[in-house]
């Protein structure tokens, strides 16, 4: 783990203390540092210095599976009881072979015999069918009751668990145990595209952040003087995420991974999704997996999400200013942050288009119509991409 100053510097040596200290263990501390004449290690039971490690303690190698952490996602989570905090979402083997989402605390006190504080999650109504359980790619977010909780607690958390069936769960992240939210679902659905949906996959990606108040009023005022007649007085909250598309044989490696933005809402205590974008190459030329160029080469042609560590939004006279950054890498061979702008007067104008009152419709019958709808578009993507990127005969 590292920090960096606002112009990216990395900054060295300085140490940040845990959110879950007392005013006790700091006088503690700092007693002993005192009398220690300034034996620095006395601090390490208060505060964390950095660069370090988050080390997770993991199985042994059995010579078959990849151990330890994988996929990690960095999410930022403001609550009522003490300062924010980060938290790391990945994924990791257990003892008993299971592939399993964790989730970790790097500014908590680690505990004196288990280290670090990482909590397994487990979807506890998902159907056991004898097999290995294998988790990944799950995506976080907060809901204003997860701000809250006491004070000898790690609190809650949610998940979108699956987007094609809008699944999400609700995490205790004390006891690891996650629960389905209630959703309403209709009787009948539209027949999917089962054959696109063989060889395309929606899949999470970066965690979700909030759409900010000024931007979620500014929808529903643009709502309310567009449709005549319109009330909209529900409870409204929304999220931006970014997804990713995995494409197989569709003419760039073996498959092919892309961005996809998306947006998550809550009305009348009811999930849905307003918005599911086309895949993206974010304007780049994707390095091969196989590192040493930028064409569809044999391997996995992978542009993968990872984070949105902040979202900026300021009022720009009838427009905002706003910047978004995002992390991802290429290949897994390297990590990079991209900076994105405009995002929130892009949503503002797509939201122009559509009545929100129209959107009460059961969310899955419009889910599955429109997952469809970006499956198809991303496989399209696919082929077009790998049309400009054929490798050389040399």
């Amino acid at each position: 783990m590292q920090l960096f100053d606002s112009d990216w510097n990395e900054i060295f040596g300085k140490r940040v203390r845990y959110v879950d200290v007392t005013s006790g263990d700091v006088a503690l501390a700092m007693e002993r540092y005192i009398d220690s004449k300034h034996d620095e290690t006395m601090l390490d039971s208060i505060s964390l210095k950095f660069p370090t490690f988050f080390d997770v303690k993991f199985d042994s190698y059995d010579g078959e599976n990849y151990m330890g952490t994988e996929d990690p996602r960095v999410m930022y989570r403001e609550n009522k009881v003490m300062e924010g905090e980060p938290m790391i979402i990945f994924n990791m083997l257990n003892k008993d072979k299971d592939r399993l989402m964790n989730i970790g605390f790097p500014l908590r006190k680690p505990d004196p015999v288990n280290g670090v504080r990482v909590t397994e999650l487990r979807y506890l109504e998902r159907k056991e069918d004898g097999e290995r359980l294998l988790e990944k790619n799950w995506t976080p977010f907060f809901e204003e009751e997860d701000a809250g909780f006491k004070e000898d607690s790690l609190g809650t958390a949610h998940v979108l668990y699956d987007f094609q069936t809008l699944t999400i769960l609700k995490c205790d992240l004390d006891s690891g145990h996650c629960n389905e939210c209630p959703q309403r679902r209709p009787d009948e659905l539209p027949e999917p595209d089962n054959d696109m949906r063989d060889v395309v996959y929606l899949r999470g990606g970066t965690n979700l952040v909030p759409v900010p108040d000024i931007l979620m009023q500014r929808i529903i005022e643009d709502q309310n003087r567009m449709y005549e007649g319109l009330t909209f007085d529900s409870q409204i909250r929304m999220w931006f995420g970014i997804a990713k598309t995995h494409a197989k044989s569709c003419g760039c490696g073996v498959t092919t991974y892309r961005p996809s933005i998306f947006v998550m809402s809550k009305l009348d205590d009811e999930y849905r999704l307003d918005l599911m974008g086309r895949s993206t190459e974010l304007g780049m030329d994707i390095l091969s997996w196989e590192g040493d160029s930028t064409d569809c080469q044999v391997g996995s042609n992978v542009l993968g999400v990872n984070s949105i560590p902040f979202w900026d939004i300021q009022k720009d006279g009838p427009d905002f200013k706003d910047y978004m950054a995002i992390t991802l890498s290429e290949s897994d061979k390297n990590v990079k942050m991209l900076l994105l702008k405009n995002v929130a007067n892009y949503l503002v104008g797509l939201y122009r288009q559509n009545q929100l009152d129209k959107l009460r419709t059961n969310p899955i019958v419009r889910l599955d119509k429109a997952t469809d709808c970006t499956l198809r578009s991303a496989h399209r993507y696919c082929v077009l991409y790998s049309q400009t990127h054929q490798a050389s005969d040399d």
